[in-house]
Formats: structure tokens, sequence, C-alpha cells
């Protein structure tokens, strides 16, 4: 069973990650990004970068987007602040 749950990882999706950009944004940033307050600034940046991808894309992309990274920006938070107190 174990064995299964590690074949289905997205291991070409982890290993195209340049950890490198993300240790580069300062805490505040992603702090910044878990606000509730900063949503619409958040949403307005994710649909602008969508944009220059795809003219046509939906707001529910957008939203998508923000709620992944409001997730991933606390996750780094929480890591980042484990690793501070080992």
């Amino acid at each position: 069973m174990k064995d299964n749950l590690a074949k289905s990882l997205p291991w070409k999706e982890i290993g195209a990650i340049d950890w490198s950009k993300f240790n580069a944004i300062p805490d505040d940033v992603f702090v910044f990004a878990t606000d509730p307050e900063n949503y619409d600034q958040m949403f307005k940046s994710a649909m602008s970068s969508l944009k220059k991808e795809n003219a046509k894309v939906a707001l529910e992309d957008a939203e998508k987007l923000v709620k992944n990274m409001q997730v991933f920006a606390e996750a780094i938070l929480q890591i980042r602040k484990l690793l501070a107190s080992a």
C-alpha cells in the first residue's frame, strides 16, 4: 500500500520546483498573502498575471490561484517557523 502512495506522487512537478526562488521571498510577502484583508490586491495581481498567458482567463482561475497561494504561503511560514526553532 505505501509503495502505491509513493508512486502516486507528482515527481515531475516536484522536480521542476525551483526552491531557491521561494527561499528568496521574505516572510512579510507570505504574511501579506495570508492576510484576508489583502485578498483584493492578491486577486488583481493574480488576474493580471494569468491574463499575460490567456486574455480570456476566468475569474474562478484567479480565485483558485489566490487560494492556492494563501495555502502555500501559510505552509511556508509554518515550515520556516519550525526550522528557526530547531
